[in-house]
């Protein structure tokens, strides 16, 4: 098992564990490290040591990363096709929202890149770019605080941060954006 966590010269906390077939790496700020890394953490050890093919390093291969949602939440999240999303445009989504304001318009880009595109991961600019795409509803100054508004997000849990500039909604939000979109017509 390798484990490292320590805080870097530009304040992020960088964390890495690494067990047989199972690796996790963060980069962010301590309170995202000890809130939500960490339990992810001991849920992956726990894993490992019920789960014999995770125990030993498959052979190095390049993929994409992937956040795994507990059991219960899984089994309650509706599928792409069954929520019938497939089709919807970030603009679309924002009206059935009721969007007012930056920090709703930059979840409804969200929720068109997790829920529309299959995306478990984007970046600050891939989200911008969508909330640009929401013509009725994107304003020239939300650019310059695009930042701000990632950072408000990230600190009222509705969006988690997985490195300096990657984000994924969190499983709750995935299943609370699903069902209202889901009442889209």
């Amino acid at each position: 098992m390798d484990e490292n966590a320590d805080a870097s010269e530009d304040g992020q906390t960088r964390f890495r564990l690494k067990m047989g077939g199972a690796e996790l790496e963060f980069i962010g700020g301590a309170d995202i490290l000890k809130s939500t890394i960490m339990p992810v953490a001991d849920r992956m050890i726990s894993m490992v040591d019920t789960h014999a093919s995770l125990q030993q390093a498959p052979a190095p291969r390049q993929i994409e990363a992937v956040s795994l949602p507990p059991d219960d939440v899984a089994e309650k999240r509706p599928s792409q096709d069954a929520a019938g999303l497939s089709g919807h445009s970030t603009n679309t989504i924002a009206a059935s929202m009721k969007v007012s304001n930056a920090p709703e318009l930059a979840m409804a880009a969200c929720a068109h890149l997790a829920l529309v595109k299959g995306k478990s991961t984007f970046t600050g600019k891939d989200i911008l770019d969508e909330m640009k795409s929401a013509t009725g509803f994107y304003m020239k100054n939300m650019h310059k605080n695009h930042g701000q508004t990632l950072v408000n997000l990230t600190k009222a849990k509705k969006l988690h941060q997985m490195s300096a500039d990657l984000y994924a909604l969190p499983n709750d939000a995935k299943i609370k954006l699903s069902a209202a979109l889901a009442e889209i017509k």
